[in-house]
């Protein structure tokens, strides 16, 4: 395939994704802004969110100038090279489910991945998408409070797609990967981005339902980290265990040297 017809330098048209979404009956993306350069995508559908725009309202930008990560963390994200795009999601749920929203988007980023690649990346608890150990995707999902319940959530997701490894800074270069570098060739956003969003739509669908037993089942075949010695870094702290998986609110299981269950809402999971 020419690089030319790959779609990777072609500017995501709002139009163009919300046709996609509509024949295929969707409610993620009926309503897109596409825009140029933005600070942070989250920050922009927060700020819809705040003003009423309904669930599955995407944003979408070719470049973030302060891309965000947990902990106030930077995400590089150059124009026209990878996936920047949040959504404004509205589900009856409590604010000890957003985590697991976080992991069933990354699943269904894996999930696209390996449909539209043949590529099977792993996933790291609690949002990180990897080969070989490096990463080349993150989510990041913000809630927004009413009182006791949650009004909306942002759900952020930054995916590196067409940089070659020398348009990484360099010291994220040994850390960092991207779908091109892993498929050996250019990688057309528009299509991957519309299989993102079918295979979330699904997923989504059932967690409003109660029903993800077999989401969570398939996230932890996706960690390699699943019954092996590791480490969870929170704060400070290191805790040391086996990871057992993840719980129905998406949350850690680690089984410490006691044989105690060690059940974490945050952290950096590690091998020990």
């Amino acid at each position: 395939m020419a690089e030319g017809n790959a779609l990777h330098d072609k500017s995501l048209q709002a139009t163009e994704i919300e046709a996609d979404v509509a024949k295929q009956g969707g409610l993620l993306g009926r309503k897109v802004f596409a825009l140029d350069c933005v600070t942070s995508t989250n920050e922009v559908a927060r700020k819809l969110g705040n003003e009423g725009y309904p669930e599955g309202t995407l944003v979408i930008a070719e470049e973030q100038s302060s891309g965000k990560g947990r902990y106030e963390r930077s995400w590089f994200s150059p124009p026209h090279k990878g996936l920047w795009f949040s959504m404004i999601l509205r589900p009856q749920t409590q604010h000890d489910k957003i985590s697991l929203l976080t992991l069933l988007a990354g699943l269904a980023i894996a999930n696209a991945v390996e449909q539209t690649l043949q590529l099977a990346p792993s996933i790291k608890w609690p949002n990180d998408l990897l080969f070989d150990g490096q990463k080349f995707c993150g989510v990041l999902a913000e809630g927004q409070s009413v009182g006791n319940s949650v009004a909306f959530i942002v759900l952020g997701i930054g995916i590196n797609v067409n940089h070659k490894m020398g348009d990484f800074p360099e010291e994220l270069q040994p850390t960092a990967t991207s779908l091109r570098i892993k498929a050996g060739r250019p990688v057309g956003r528009a299509a991957l981005l519309s299989c993102i969003l079918s295979s979330f739509e699904e997923l989504y669908s059932n967690f409003n339902k109660g029903n993800h037993a077999e989401a969570v089942r398939a996230w932890e075949k996706r960690c390699p980290w699943v019954a092996k010695r590791a480490q969870i870094h929170i704060d400070n702290r290191v805790i040391e265990g086996v990871f057992e998986g993840i719980d129905r609110l998406g949350r850690a299981r680690l089984r410490l040297v006691n044989g105690e269950l060690a059940v974490l809402t945050a952290g950096e999971l590690g091998t020990a």
